[in-house]
C-alpha cells in the first residue's frame, strides 16, 4: 500500500468515525442514552453494524469519544495560546479552560447530569481528568503548595471541579468561565488569580 493509499484509508476511517459520533450526538440529545440502540446509530450514520464495532465497543464508548476529542481540542488551543510554555499560575488557566470547554459543549454536559445521561461516561470523564491532573502534577509541578500525594490532590481538584461544573450548568447564574475559574483558584490556592489576557 502506497503512502497515498494509506492517507486515503486513514481519511475514510476518520470520516466514518465522525459520522458515527455525529449520529450518536444527535440521538443522545434527542432521547437520552438508555433509549438508543446500536442499529439506530448505524442507520443514522449510514454505515453497517460491523463498521460500528470496528470503531467502538458500545454506545457509551461513542459518547465518551466525543467528549474526549473535544477536551483534547480545547487543551490544544490552550497550549497554542501560550506557545507550548507553562504560564505563571497555570492551574488558573487550566480551570478556565475546562469551564470554557463545558460552556462550548453545554448540551452534552447538561444531558450527562440529567436522567438521560450515562453514569459510566461521567465516571470515565472523571477518571480522565484525574489522570491528566496527576500527569500535570508530576510533569509540571503544579499544585506544589497543596502538600498531598498526587492521587489525593487529583481527587480534591477533580471532585470540586465536577461539583462546580454541574452546579454552574444546572443553576441559573451569570458567572462566566473566567469567573468560575477564578472561584476555583481562590478556593484551592487562597490567592487572587492572574488577570486573564485577551487571547
Amino acid at each position: 500500500m502506497t503512502d497515498e493509499q494509506k492517507n486515503r484509508h486513514q481519511l475514510r476511517r476518520q470520516r466514518t468515525r465522525k459520522q458515527l459520533q455525529d449520529a450518536m450526538l444527535e440521538l443522545v440529545l434527542e432521547k437520552g442514552i438508555d433509549s438508543i440502540v446500536i442499529q439506530e446509530i448505524t442507520d443514522r450514520a449510514d454505515v453497517g453494524r460491523g463498521t460500528f464495532y470496528f470503531h467502538f465497543k458500545d454506545k457509551e464508548d461513542v459518547l465518551w469519544s466525543i467528549i474526549e476529542d473535544r477536551i483534547q481540542a480545547t487543551e490544544k488551543i490552550l497550549m497554542e495560546n501560550f506557545d507550548g510554555k507553562m504560564p505563571e499560575k497555570p492551574e488558573y488557566y487550566g480551570y478556565v479552560n475546562i469551564f470554557q470547554h463545558v460552556d462550548q459543549n453545554k448540551q452534552i454536559y447538561q444531558m450527562l447530569v440529567s436522567s438521560k445521561g450515562s453514569q459510566e461516561v461521567t465516571n470515565r470523564t472523571k477518571q480522565y481528568m484525574m489522570a491528566e491532573t496527576i500527569r500535570d502534577i508530576k510533569t509540571y509541578n503544579v499544585y506544589h503548595e497543596i502538600e498531598q500525594p498526587p492521587d489525593i490532590t487529583a481527587q480534591i481538584v477533580v471532585g470540586l471541579l465536577f461539583s462546580l461544573v454541574f452546579w454552574w450548568i444546572e443553576t441559573p447564574n451569570e458567572y462566566s468561565a473566567a469567573d468560575m475559574g477564578a472561584i476555583m483558584y481562590r478556593t484551592l490556592h487562597h490567592r487572587e488569580p492572574p488577570i486573564l489576557p485577551s487571547i
